[in-house]
C-alpha cells in the first residue's frame, strides 16, 4: 500500500505540473519541459520507460506482424513497423485468441504463426481473394529492388538488381553506412532506405559519357588510377572518384556530382553567388554554423549571447561552461524524481525552495536539418544532462538528448511538445561522462528526419522521426543535477 500511494502521488504531481505548464513563468515552464521525461523516468526507476512514452524504432518483423494482423481483423493500426500501443494491444488479443504466451511482443515465431493463419485463412476463403498472395511479396521485393538500384547509382558494388538482399547487396549496405557514419550492421531498415533515397535524390549525379571520360583523364592526370578514359563507368573509375572525394573532404558518394566537377576543375564553382545565397541556412551547399562557442573569452554573455534561464552557470578556467546543481550522493535514481518535481511546484507557486535545475540557452535560426557537437563532462550521482534544439518562445520544447552519470547510462533521445514528452529512442551502448574525461557527442539530423548520434566517434543511435518540421529558434543545456562542464558546443544548419 505504501508503494502503491507513493506511486499515485507521483503521478498526481505529474499532473499538476502540467496543468500549471501554460500559466507559469519562462523559467519554470521550461526546466518542467525539460526535465519532465525525466522525472518520469526517475519515478519508475532507472531504465524503465514512463507510461506513455512511446520506443519509435522501424523493425521490419513489427512490420510484418502489423500487415498479417490487419489481415486477420485484429487493429495493428499502420503498417509502419514501428512498436506502438496499437500494435502491442493487437498482438496481446492474438496471442490471447491462439492460445500463445501473451508477451505483446514481435518476434519471427509469432510472425511465422500469424502468416500460417493468414494463408489458412486466404485457403478457406478459395481463389475469390482480395488479397493476392504475392502482394507482400511484391511490396517488399519493390523496396529491394530500388534500394539496390540507388546503391549502384551512388556507385556501390551491387553486381545484379535482384530484389533480395544477397550477401553482395549486404556489403554493399555495410559500405555505405561507413561512408555516411551510421550504424554499420549490413542490414535493410526504414531508416537506411530513407538516407540513401535523401542521398540520390538530394543531387544530380552526372555521368554521360563525354563528362565521365572527362573525369577519368583529370584524375589520371592527378595520379589517381580511374583507369581508360573511355567514358565506361567501372569499379577502377568508381574507386578513383572515392578516393579523390576523400582527399577533397567531399562526401563519398563514388558518383560524379557537381562539386565533384568543380574539385577536379571541370565545372564552375559558387563564386557567382550572393553573399545572402552563400551564407543562407536554408540554401544549397555547404552547412552553415549558426552557434559556435569554446567559451575561451570566459564571458557566456557574448559572441554569441547566453542567456540564464534558471539556476547558476559561469566560466570557470580554460574556458569551461559550467553549472552545478546539488544531488545527494549515493542516492538512486528514482529518490530524486519527486523531490525535483516538488522543488519545480515550488518555483511555480512562488515558494522558495532549494534550487532543482539550471537551464540556459541561446538563440539562432537554426534549420529543420541541423548539427550539434558538444563536448562535456560530468559528476555526481544521479546527474542528468538535457540538450537540444528548441521551438518557439519554451525553451524545453524541441528535440532533447538526455545524458546520465548514474553508473552507465546510454543515452536518450526525446521529443518534448506541449502535449509532453515521447521517447524516440535509445543508445545500443552505455555512454559514460563521470570518468573525469571529456566525452563529445555528434548528432545530426538529416532533410528526411533520420538522427543519426555518435558518442566519442562512435555511431550509438539511430532513429527515424518527423515530429518537429519547422526550423528551430534556438538550442538549450538543462542541468538535472550534478556538476557539468561543457568546453565546446557548435551547431550548424544542414543544406536540404
Amino acid at each position: 500500500m505504501t508503494t502503491q500511494h507513493s506511486t499515485l502521488k507521483t503521478l498526481s504531481l505529474g499532473v499538476a505540473a502540467f496543468a500549471l505548464l501554460a500559466a507559469a513563468p519562462l523559467s519554470a515552464t521550461t526546466a518542467l519541459a525539460g526535465s519532465l521525461d525525466s522525472l518520469r523516468a526517475g519515478a519508475y526507476g532507472s531504465g524503465v520507460s514512463a507510461p506513455g512514452a512511446v520506443q519509435l524504432a522501424f523493425d521490419a518483423e513489427v512490420q510484418r506482424v502489423q500487415r498479417g494482423l490487419n489481415r486477420l481483423g485484429y487493429d495493428a493500426g499502420p503498417t509502419d513497423g514501428l512498436m506502438g500501443s496499437r500494435t502491442r494491444s493487437a498482438i496481446r488479443d492474438y496471442q490471447r485468441d491462439n492460445d500463445l504466451l501473451v508477451t505483446g511482443q514481435a518476434s519471427a515465431s509469432l510472425s511465422a504463426h500469424i502468416r500460417d493463419n493468414v494463408r489458412a485463412e486466404r485457403a478457406d476463403r478459395g481463389s475469390d481473394s482480395s488479397v493476392p498472395a504475392e502482394t507482400e511479396a511484391t511490396v517488399e521485393r519493390q523496396t529491394i529492388l530500388q534500394l539496390q538500384s540507388d546503391l549502384r547509382r551512388l556507385g556501390y558494388s551491387v553486381p545484379v538488381v535482384s530484389g533480395t538482399v544477397d550477401s553482395a547487396t549486404s556489403e554493399a549496405i555495410r559500405a555505405y553506412q561507413r561512408d555516411n557514419n551510421l550504424l554499420v550492421d549490413g542490414r535493410l531498415s526504414g531508416e537506411l532506405v530513407a538516407h540513401v533515397q535523401g542521398k540520390t535524390s538530394a543531387g544530380a549525379v552526372i555521368e554521360d559519357r563525354p563528362t565521365t571520360r572527362s573525369v577519368q583523364a583529370a584524375l589520371n592526370e592527378r595520379g589517381y588510377d580511374a583507369g581508360p578514359a573511355d567514358g565506361i563507368m567501372g569499379t577502377k573509375t568508381r574507386d578513383a572518384i572515392r578516393t579523390f572525394q576523400s582527399d577533397a573532404s567531399l562526401p563519398l558518394s563514388g558518383t560524379i556530382s557537381k562539386e565533384t566537377l568543380v574539385a577536379l576543375g571541370l565545372a564552375e564553382g559558387a563564386e557567382g553567388e550572393s553573399e545572402a545565397e552563400a551564407t543562407s541556412p536554408s540554401g544549397d551547399g555547404q552547412p552553415v554554423t549558426v552557434i559556435s562557442d569554446d567559451f575561451n573569452d570566459g564571458d557566456y554573455q557574448r559572441n554569441p549571447r547566453w542567456e540564464v534561464v534558471a539556476g547558476n552557470w559561469s566560466v570557470t578556467g580554460g574556458g569551461v561552461l559550467t553549472s552545478e546543481v546539488p544531488v545527494n550522493q549515493g542516492s538512486q535514481p528514482q529518490q530524486i524524481g519527486p523531490d525535483m518535481l516538488k522543488g519545480i511546484l515550488g518555483n511555480v507557486l512562488g515558494v522558495q525552495q532549494q534550487q532543482a535545475l539550471a537551464a540556459i540557452h541561446t538563440r539562432a535560426q537554426i534549420s529543420n536539418a541541423f548539427r550539434v557537437d558538444l563536448r562535456a563532462t560530468g559528476a555526481g550521482e544521479p546527474a542528468v544532462l538535457n540538450f537540444g534544439p528548441y521551438q518557439g518562445s519554451n525553451v524545453g520544447y524541441g528535440y532533447r538528448l538526455e545524458a546520465h552519470t548514474a553508473g552507465n547510462q546510454p543515452l536518450r533521445l526525446m521529443a518534448i511538445t506541449s502535449s509532453g514528452a515521447t521517447t524516440i529512442g535509445s543508445s545500443d551502448v552505455d555512454a559514460r561522462f563521470d570518468d573525469g574525461a571529456e566525452h563529445r557527442i555528434d548528432w545530426r539530423r538529416d532533410t528526411n528526419g533520420l538522427h543519426t548520434i555518435e558518442y566519442d566517434g562512435r555511431v550509438v543511435l539511430q532513429v527515424l522521426d518527423r515530429t518537429f518540421k519547422d526550423p528551430f529558434d534556438g538550442l538549450s543545456l538543462i542541468n538535472a543535477g550534478g556538476t557539468w562542464k561543457i568546453d565546446e558546443v557548435e551547431v550548424q544548419s544542414l543544406p536540404k
